[in-house]
């Protein structure tokens, strides 16, 4: 049964190991790519999320569509931005509730949500006066950074979004005017540092504050900018000073705050920016940063909280300003390298950073004081600078730290041994891992290898929803060879493609190869209770499921399994049986199965009925595939077992009468046919389990033209302590591994291997094998 598939031939998909959960998210458009530089984010354009303040289920992210951007006269109207809304359901996969676009804007940032329900996320607009009038090269070309905000109940725009950046020009003539902490279009050292920027609110304060890597003229730094959430907007006065005016309506720019944290390094210098990692802490009521530069990691605390409100900076912090005091991350012989992840711990931090000697989870008070240093994992991977995995040449480290809360809601801020968070790290090998730990850096569970099933990109942070479940969303391609992980993971060094940026061509900015809709929801919860998958279960009869289209639509969602109870009637089931099991010059008989031709490969611990492919191939040594003739000897045995079934069913042949059911519904079931003849396939293999022998893991695997999903339909004849006959349907999910090693048989693709320890189909048989064709 094939999916319910969008124009862009995205469905709802998920697969869930352990705790973790990813899914399949399609979205209204196709996701871009990033611009320039596809090493530097390891997945698409950025992605944010953040947790909804008060609902459980609830995360929003802000994300950029693929168009084309940066022609010549456009006047700020190219490209647009998203603010989704996603609920995580207590049972089943996320679903996509709303989304709002702002046009005109090329690309989002970071993103985060008041206390009253407005989200706002950064948003960068091109303006082509500043580019073609930019004093630098034009990778380095200033776009205008502004805040979009939605209502997160209504997911309407909340106002008209506003300026967070510099305004570009080649001199000062008003209030951040000029070069200094310009926000690049593409250049490379800049966003390697932040990506497309952070956006952090603070509550207590009730302001807003970006941190982006910046640009001065040629050189690279940082810039950050704070604002009250109702801080108005400057006077004609200033605006008459601007050189090259933005349009009021288009972006309104506003007066930016004033206090200790605010100096002219701050608002834009070259400092040569290389990680950055920052969080607001809700105790504190300020927010809390670790950065680097060429040498170690060091920490600060920016300045927000001031007597009464919050504990204002002290200690090894007391002195805010980018050259104020200054926590420099270095414990005994080891010393931290790159700034990767924070989170508040009671009144204290836990960090994630990566050091000379690891991965390593580390805890600082609120003073300064350095009082846990965990290495987690020694081996650390360096960052990718081609898609070939090949390192870059200054060794930079591949920024794959994280860490957050789980089990609790971020601004409980929990610590110590009662605390849980989710760690993850990545190794040279390209291997990803989680493993989670208590609020004193101890290990409480083993680690997890999970490469086979998601990746997490750059510049973009974990989010923990108020039930402690951490998510985070991205999209990727698949490692179909398996160069930089297992065959068919999401390829974790080059996992999207990018849009190069052509001085010579109509747009700046073309469309991204190969982009796809499918964003992918990865979640991890302390119990899956919440995303448990379950069986719907019906009671039927007279030849009939009772089945509806909804039933079927259901198996990609909250329930994968559908159970049709007594479709058929015990006596046809009785009957049945028994004549399976007679033995009858005319019958089929049932036979020991083995799984391949080596004679060595055991038998499994069920017989069955019907001469399959494997039967030819071990007895003629012959491979069925999708441009040869299928035997003549396996034809006639199809064509004689299928006479005997219907025979055996008295004419109510199952498949049949799920045919006849299912057709109204507008859902098509498919026997598989010689592709030369088109005579049929045999429809089904008939198992019989021994005693004791596992009827569980003995389905027949069925697939469909489409890759990815398939039905598996097992008719259960004659169970203990059952009444009529059980259809079960469930959907199998293959990946491309899997299609890959069983292309040698024609649409039964799918091999469940009972015997893990024996290697009966080679790579060096594979080499020789005729594959199935466009799988």
């Amino acid at each position: 049964v094939a999916p319910v598939r969008d124009k862009f031939g995205c469905y709802p998909d998920y697969v869930v190991s352990g705790k973790l959960m990813v899914s399949t998210l399609c979205l209204p458009e196709l996701i871009a790519g990033p611009a320039g530089h596809g090493n530097l984010f390891r997945g698409p354009s950025p992605m944010s999320a953040v947790a909804d303040k008060l609902q459980p289920d609830t995360v929003y992210f802000s994300w950029t569509p693929d168009a084309k951007y940066g022609k010549a006269g456009a006047n700020g109207t190219e490209g647009r931005i998203y603010v989704s809304k996603m609920k995580l359901p207590s049972q089943g996969v996320p679903v996509l509730e709303n989304s709002y676009a702002f046009n005109g804007f090329a690309r989002a940032g970071g993103i985060d949500m008041t206390e009253d329900g407005i989200v706002g996320t950064l948003c960068a607009k091109l303006w082509y006066p500043w580019v073609e009038h930019t004093n630098s090269h034009l990778d380095k070309a200033a776009m205008v950074l502004a805040v979009c905000e939605v209502n997160a109940s209504s997911m309407t725009k909340h106002r008209t979004p506003w300026q967070i950046g510099k305004q570009y020009q080649e001199s000062v003539t008003a209030p951040n005017t000029g070069i200094w902490g310009s926000y690049p279009l593409s250049a490379w050292f800049a966003q390697r540092s932040v990506g497309y920027g952070y956006l952090i609110y603070a509550p207590a304060q009730q302001m807003w504050t970006a941190w982006y890597g910046a640009t001065v003229d040629y050189h690279t730094g940082f810039a950050m900018h704070t604002y009250h959430r109702d801080a108005p907007g400057i006077s004609d006065e200033e605006y008459a000073k601007y050189k090259y005016p933005v349009p009021r309506e288009q972006v309104e720019p506003r007066e930016e705050a004033d206090g200790p944290w605010r100096d002219h390094h701050r608002t834009g210098t070259g400092d040569h920016q290389a990680s950055a990692a920052w969080f607001y802490h809700p105790r504190l009521k300020d927010i809390g940063l670790q950065k680097n530069t060429h040498w170690e990691v060091y920490m600060q605390q920016y300045g927000l909280a001031e007597d009464p409100i919050g504990m204002p900076p002290a200690g090894e912090f007391a002195s805010p300003g980018h050259k104020g005091s200054r926590l420099e991350l270095v414990h005994g012989n080891d010393t931290g390298r790159q700034a990767n992840a924070l989170r508040p711990c009671v009144d204290d931090w836990i960090i994630g950073l990566i050091s000379d000697q690891g991965n390593v989870c580390a805890k600082v008070t609120r003073l300064g004081e350095i009082v846990t240093w965990k290495v987690i994992e020694p081996l650390v991977a360096g960052m990718p600078c081609g898609s070939s995995g090949g390192n870059c040449g200054d060794g930079a480290p591949g920024r794959m730290v994280r860490i957050a809360p789980l089990g609790a809601a971020e601004d409980a801020a929990l610590c110590g041994s009662e605390a849980r968070f989710l760690f993850g790290y990545e190794k040279p090998d390209r291997s990803r891992w989680l493993v989670e730990l208590d609020g004193n850096c101890e290990e409480i569970s083993e680690k997890m290898d999970v490469t086979r099933y998601t990746h997490w990109p750059l510049y973009q942070d974990w989010t923990t929803t108020r039930d402690g479940s951490v998510v985070w969303i991205s999209a990727w391609h698949e490692d179909v060879k398996g160069d930089h992980g297992p065959p068919g993971s999401p390829n974790g060094v080059w996992p999207y493609k990018f849009r190069s940026l052509d001085a010579e061509g109509e747009y700046l900015f073309g469309l991204t190869p190969e982009a796809t809709n499918a964003a992918k929801v990865v979640a991890l919860a302390t119990t899956w209770a919440k995303f448990s998958a379950k069986a719907l279960v019906k009671r039927s009869g007279g030849d009939r499921c009772g089945a509806l289209r909804e039933d079927f639509q259901q198996l990609l969602g909250p329930c994968p399994v559908l159970v049709y109870k007594g479709v058929l009637d015990p006596d046809i089931c009785r009957q049945a049986s028994r004549l399976l099991l007679e033995e009858t010059p005319d019958a089929p008989r049932f036979a020991e199965w083995r799984l391949g031709a080596d004679p060595e490969a055991p038998a499994s611990d069920y017989t069955k009925m019907g001469y399959t492919k494997t039967d030819v191939l071990i007895q003629q040594g012959f491979r069925m595939t999708a441009t040869s003739p299928a035997p003549e000897r396996y034809l006639e045995h199809a064509k004689k077992t299928s006479e005997y079934l219907h025979k055996v069913f008295a004419g109510r042949f199952i498949l049949d009468l799920l045919q006849n059911e299912l057709t109204p519904l507008g859902i098509q079931l498919h026997l598989e046919r010689c592709p030369r003849s088109r005579r049929p396939f045999l429809p089904c293999v008939v198992r019989r389990m021994e005693p004791g022998g596992r009827r569980r893991e003995g389905n027949v695997h069925m697939d469909s033209l489409v890759p990815g999903t398939t039905l598996s339909m097992n008719l259960y004849l004659n169970v203990p302590e059952m009444l009529g006959g059980e259809l079960v349907l469930y959907p199998i999910r293959k990946d491309s591994l899997q299609r890959y090693l069983n292309s040698h048989f024609f649409e039964t693709i799918d091999l469940q291997n009972f015997y893990p320890d024996h290697d009966f189909y080679t790579q060096e048989m594979l080499k020789e094998i005729e594959p199935i064709a466009r799988c």
